[in-house]
């Protein structure tokens, strides 16, 4: 009995240490005193990576099939960049934006030399905030430099940082995209943004839903505020700082050099 006892009382002190070591682990800020963003709690995406689309090689379940499918067999395989482009308010200063007006005009000066180098038969799209509008400036397509320059004259930056409906929509385009492409190909959203999500805009929620059912990479480069951003998840989301309009530049194409390239040979 004594022996039962003993062991018993192990057990309760092995459960209370792994609960320790969950809490700090979820909740502890360090020790820095920093307080922490109040966004939803860590996701089972994020916790548990095995459980995400990209990490089950035999799932082919997205997107779901709803839309007619284009008959060229290239054009199924295009690569597909949808671009959200910060225009809140704080992208009108031009700190970091050395030889540009502000920061809004060396995002889009970035974006016009990462369309120049797109294959061929990529597509890119670009929507801003608009001041909560969500204005799809270019749908999903194959686009010149010039047309992106030519949003200079199009944007003005103004308003907050509604990161979650924004990520949402650029999702539902994507989806679109895949559909008409039978689910091949590539499919990128890119987030150029300055600053934090508006509160009630975190987005959580959609990243986690796009990680799980879906092959939709996330890439976000944080301009001017360095590591501190709630999409810098290292495990699951890749993020670069720019400091610079160079490391602006350079941020976007290496979204290019991560995404590996397909022929049609690839898929028989």
């Amino acid at each position: 009995m004594a022996g039962k006892k003993s062991k018993g009382n192990w057990t309760a002190v092995v459960v209370i240490i792994i609960g320790f070591v969950l809490y700090k682990t979820l909740f502890d800020d360090g020790g820095s005193g920093k307080q922490q963003v109040p966004h939803s709690p860590v996701s089972v995406a994020r916790m548990f990576p095995s459980s995400t689309y990209g990490t089950n090689g035999v799932r082919n379940d997205w997107p779901n099939m709803t839309e007619g499918a284009v008959s060229d067999s290239e054009d199924k395989l295009a690569k597909n960049y949808y671009v959200i482009l910060d225009d809140s308010g704080s992208m009108k200063s031009d700190n970091c934006a050395t030889g540009h007006t502000s920061r809004l005009s060396a995002a889009i000066e970035a974006l016009a030399a990462f369309a120049e180098g797109l294959p061929t038969q990529a597509n890119i799209g670009v929507m801003t905030f608009d001041g909560g509008n969500f204005t799809e400036l270019l749908p999903l397509g194959k686009r010149s430099s010039k047309e992106i320059r030519d949003l200079s004259r199009r944007v003005v930056a103004g308003g907050n940082t509604p990161l979650a409906t924004a990520i949402t929509r650029g999702y539902e385009a994507l989806r679109t995209q895949g559909a008409s492409q039978v689910g091949y190909g590539e499919y990128h959203l890119v987030v150029i943004t300055d600053g934090e999500a508006s509160d009630g805009e975190y987005p959580d929620t959609i990243i986690d839903r796009i990680l799980t059912e879906s092959p939709v990479d996330i890439h976000t480069i944080g301009f001017c505020i360095g590591q501190d951003h709630v999409l810098n998840q290292p495990d699951t989301l890749s993020y670069q700082p720019a400091d610079n309009v160079q490391s602006l530049r350079q941020g976007l194409q290496d979204v290019l050099a991560e995404a590996p390239a397909f022929t049609v040979s690839s898929f028989k």
